[in-house]
């Protein structure tokens, strides 16, 4: 079982990243102009300090352009973030907890995002950089259509009974029950 001390301290230390799991929502509709080079070299450097679940997994992110991704969806962005991994015990827990700090950044700093989990790089995209694999990617750029949520209401996710038997951590686990998972299908037990 990992503890989650690093969750902790990432998520906690950083008041805008905590604040945006309380609104963030998966943007499926961007506008296809790309960012301005400041904003993709503000974002780089945040994900070069983004903290792995586990640091003995190496991984490296990719930026690429709409051209260098194939999506069976039809969701197309200016730009993605790919997560390339050593392919070892807990790597796509790893994978899952650096990209979503890097999903919090985007929705705390205005832009919109999407975890993709059926895309993958094109063909002339390499499937394996530095002895790494591809694991998956986050869409992201500006969008027309609000990129906030109203209320926590507007969430699509289990109750905290149906997920947790713990008592007297509701507010600790209500950011873990907001938390995205593929189809928000929430497979945790607490």
């Amino acid at each position: 079982m990992l503890e989650i001390n690093n969750l902790e301290v990432t998520v906690l230390k950083n008041p805008q990243l905590y604040n945006a799991i309380f609104h963030r929502k998966s943007i499926r509709k961007y506008n296809m102009t790309p960012l301005p080079a400041d904003t993709l070299g503000k974002l780089q450097e945040y994900a070069s300090s983004v903290k792995p679940l586990d640091e003995s997994i190496r991984y490296e992110f990719v930026y690429l352009g709409s051209a260098d991704v194939k999506n069976l969806l039809p969701i197309k962005a200016p730009h993605y973030i790919c997560l390339y991994s050593q392919i070892k015990g807990n790597y796509l827990m790893n994978a899952g907890f650096l990209l979503q700090q890097i999903d919090l950044y985007l929705s705390a700093n205005n832009l919109a995002s999407c975890w993709l989990g059926m895309a993958k790089p094109s063909k002339e995209v390499p499937k394996q950089i530095n002895g790494l694999e591809f694991v998956i990617m986050l869409a992201f750029g500006n969008t027309t259509e609000p990129i906030y949520r109203a209320n926590t209401s507007e969430f699509m996710r289990k109750s905290l009974s149906e997920i947790s038997s713990v008592a007297g951590a509701d507010s600790m686990l209500e950011s873990v029950r907001l938390a995205p998972s593929s189809s928000n299908t929430q497979p945790w037990i607490f």
